[in-house]
């Protein structure tokens, strides 16, 4: 998928504290190649996504580049799904607890590919399922990121959902789960 350019990109403003010589050396990068200072550190974190690489839970080798195009999204329930299932190791301690609850629930994703002992070694989540109930999956998942005892979990039921959402809901999912 091509990148927006960059005047239909919206932009963050980001502040940072840096060594006065990293700085320098960043003004210095910048009259060379002609650049603002924004410019030149987004083209040194792009060199630096294109070098890094990253073993995803399927074995698979791919770079921080690659691994950022295939899970960002300014919906935080994709990109917080999309990471879990490409590269859960880059998850925050409260992103991962949702994920577990995703995961653990049993009705969020589709498990393909069985392995050996019938185990899925890939998944397919149901994105639009996945929305429809992303508000209570995330108090789910704060729920268990501020929990003590990291050995205790709490998974989302069909009857969590029909508690939350109604008994269409389920009749819903039905239409996701196709």
């Amino acid at each position: 998928m091509p990148r927006p350019k960059k005047s239909e990109q919206p932009s963050v403003n980001v502040s940072l504290r840096i060594d006065p010589k990293i700085k320098f050396a960043i003004e210095l990068l910048a009259r060379e190649q002609k650049r603002s200072i924004t410019g030149v550190i987004e083209w040194a974190v792009m060199q630096a996504l294109q070098g890094q690489i990253v073993r995803t839970p399927s074995g698979n080798e791919i770079t921080m580049l690659e691994l950022m195009d295939l899970t960002w999204s300014p919906d935080e329930a994709e990109r917080v799904t999309m990471l879990g299932i490409f590269s859960p190791h880059t998850l925050n301690h409260e992103e991962t607890c949702i994920w577990t609850v995703i995961r653990s629930s049993g009705i969020f994703l589709r498990g393909e590919n069985p392995d050996a002992r019938g185990m899925a070694t890939t998944y397919v989540p149901k994105m639009n399922f996945i929305k429809t109930v992303w508000p209570l999956l995330k108090a789910r998942g704060k729920t268990l990121a501020d929990w003590p005892n990291i050995y205790q979990t709490t998974i989302l039921t069909e009857g969590d959902l029909i508690a939350e959402f109604g008994e269409d809901i389920m009749k819903e999912a039905d239409e996701y789960f196709k």
